[in-house]
């Protein structure tokens, strides 16, 4: 939300690499989103919906997703 992108994803990334974690997989779809990154978003969109997201991130994650083209 601040736009400190690189910050962040230093940090979603350090999260996934530590262990499946739906919600870091779905908020770095939502940054690479954010900085123009499609295809990278459609993949971690994808991985933190098969991982399992709760009830308002899943449905958010289908929407975007959906928008993508990765439904």
């Amino acid at each position: 939300l601040s736009g400190k992108y690189t910050e962040a994803a230093d940090y979603l990334m350090a999260s996934v690499k530590h262990g499946d974690n739906a919600e870091a997989h779905y908020h770095l779809a939502r940054l690479y989103e954010a900085t123009e990154r499609p295809d990278e978003a459609r993949t971690e969109y994808q991985k933190a919906l098969k991982i399992g997201l709760s009830l308002r991130d899943k449905e958010d994650a289908q929407k975007r997703l959906g928008k993508l083209g990765g439904a």
